[in-house]
């Protein structure tokens, strides 16, 4: 993704409607999307580069609103971990019964 320094503070809100409503697009987030908006942040606040940055008193709000991506990132982690764990020990029937349904209508198909 570019990132246009004018417009951070909108990119980041955007970035944080994307984890709200995840099914907005089909792209995740990249897992260095935090240490680059970081950066980006740290250059903005020193005015480093040839850039036009934004009033400087958009930045705290851009660095609040950093917090609130990474947090909401770390929560939907941790979301997709214990599922994949709960999967693991606690197979779900209604799941094996459809397989098995699945599996009937293949073979059915399949010997005639």
């Amino acid at each position: 993704m570019h990132h246009d320094c004018r417009n951070i503070l909108q990119q980041l809100a955007l970035t944080l409607l994307q984890l709200w409503f995840p099914h907005l697009t089909n792209e995740p987030i990249t897992p260095d999307f935090i240490p680059k908006m970081r950066r980006i942040l740290d250059l903005w606040e020193n005015g480093e580069g040839n850039w036009t940055w934004p009033d400087k008193g958009h930045l705290k709000w851009a660095r609040y609103v950093l917090e609130r991506i990474q947090k909401k990132m770390n929560e939907t982690a941790m979301r997709k971990k214990r599922r994949r764990r709960k999967r693991l020990r606690e197979p779900d029937a209604t799941g094996f019964k459809e397989l098995e349904e699945m599996i009937l209508v293949i073979d059915t198909i399949l010997l005639g």
